[in-house]
């Protein structure tokens, strides 16, 4: 969805689609000129939407990591039972130093929600075996703002395996 990140139709959304109940995943690209109470009321939206239907949801938040002015990560922390930190680069534009990528990593936060309290199901679990908190996506490089595909399958595809812990 485009549009000011304060202003999420949910009434609209769910006259457009009958039975929609909430969002297991959502995916938020936050701009650099994204003010710190905006994260919060657009939280707090996906929330009030999600509460009544869902037991339990997942947040992606994705920044540039030079933002000052927005501290993601505490307001993760705030609104979330549960949060993890992972990172995510572009492959088309990482050229290696010797064995390191340098500066290349851009910063993901993903916060758990569930209405017990525990995140026992539906959380994005980035822990155990064969987990990992780095994300290798073909970007747009000419478009630096859009979200890469592969790291949103990526993100859906560990929301939708009901992974247990976090």
């Amino acid at each position: 969805m485009e549009g000011h990140p304060t202003k999420l139709p949910l009434h609209q959304l769910r006259s457009i689609t009958p039975g929609l109940k909430g969002f297991d995943l959502v995916i938020l690209h936050l701009q650099n000129d994204t003010q710190e109470m905006d994260l919060k009321k657009f939280l707090i939206a996906v929330h009030a939407g999600n509460t009544d239907e869902l037991n339990n949801y997942n947040v992606a938040v994705i920044y540039d990591e030079n933002m000052l002015e927005v501290n993601v990560q505490e307001i993760m922390r705030e609104k979330f039972n549960c949060m993890q930190k992972a990172f995510w680069f572009d492959t088309r534009e990482q050229k290696p130093q010797g064995h390191l990528l340098k500066n290349s990593l851009k910063p993901l936060v993903i916060g758990h929600w569930a209405s017990s309290g525990v995140i026992d199901e539906g959380c994005c679990n980035l822990q155990g075996e064969n987990a990992s908190n780095v994300f290798p996506c073909k970007g747009i490089s000419s478009e630096p703002a859009v979200i890469p595909v592969e790291l949103a399958a990526t993100l859906s595809e560990c929301s939708a395996s009901k992974a247990s812990g976090c």
